[in-house]
C-alpha cells in the first residue's frame, strides 16, 4: 500500500516532502501537495444515505461529480462533526481516483517537512489508520493523511452506490 513516504508516488526530494497544511478547529492536518487541487468556499452539501454510519458528512456537486465531504477530525474520531459556517472552506483533493472535499477553517499553505521527522502511523495506535504519520510544525503537530487510506474501499463503494 502506497503512502506519502513511497518514493514512487511522493513529491519528496532530498528527504523533504511538500504538504498542504490546513486547520480544523484546534487540529492541524496535511495532505501531500501533489494530491491537493484547490480550496473553495463552502457551499450547500447534500446528505448521503451513509452519513450516520460512515465518515463522509455529505456530498457536493463539483464539475458534474458527487464529491464526498469529509471532516478531518471526525475521520480520526477526534471530535464531533464540525459546523459549516460562511467562513468555512472545502479543500479539494484527489487522493485516489476520486475527488474529496475536506472541511477546513484555514488553509495554512505549503509546509516542507523532513521525512525523518515524521512519526509513522503504525506507531500511533488505533484510530490513526487513515494517516501516513504525524510531524511537528511551528503551529503544532500535523496529522498527515495517507492518500491511499483517506477513504476505505467500503466507503468508496458506498459513495459510488449513492451517486449512481
Amino acid at each position: 500500500m502506497a503512502s506519502t513516504h513511497d518514493s514512487k508516488k511522493s513529491n519528496s526530494a532530498d528527504g523533504v516532502i511538500a504538504l498542504v497544511a490546513f486547520r480544523t478547529a484546534e487540529h492541524l492536518f496535511a495532505i501531500d501537495l501533489q494530491y491537493a487541487l484547490r480550496a473553495i468556499p463552502a457551499c450547500e452539501i447534500v446528505e448521503l444515505p451513509t452519513a450516520d454510519t460512515m465518515p463522509p458528512i455529505g456530498a457536493l456537486r463539483f464539475e458534474g461529480s458527487l464529491v464526498p465531504v469529509l471532516d478531518p477530525a471526525r475521520l480520526l474520531r477526534m471530535t464531533s462533526a464540525m459546523q459549516i459556517v460562511p467562513s468555512t472552506l472545502f479543500l479539494l483533493a484527489r487522493p485516489r481516483d476520486r475527488i474529496v472535499a475536506f472541511v477546513v477553517d484555514t488553509v495554512l499553505g505549503v509546509r516542507h517537512i523532513d521525512i525523518g521527522a515524521i512519526a509513522r502511523a503504525e506507531r500511533l495506535g488505533l484510530g490513526m489508520s487513515r494517516l501516513s504519520g504525524v510531524a511537528p510544525d511551528i503551529e503544532g503537530l500535523i496529522h498527515i493523511f495517507d492518500p491511499e487510506r483517506v477513504l476505505t474501499d467500503g466507503e468508496e463503494a458506498a459513495i459510488a452506490a449513492a451517486s449512481a
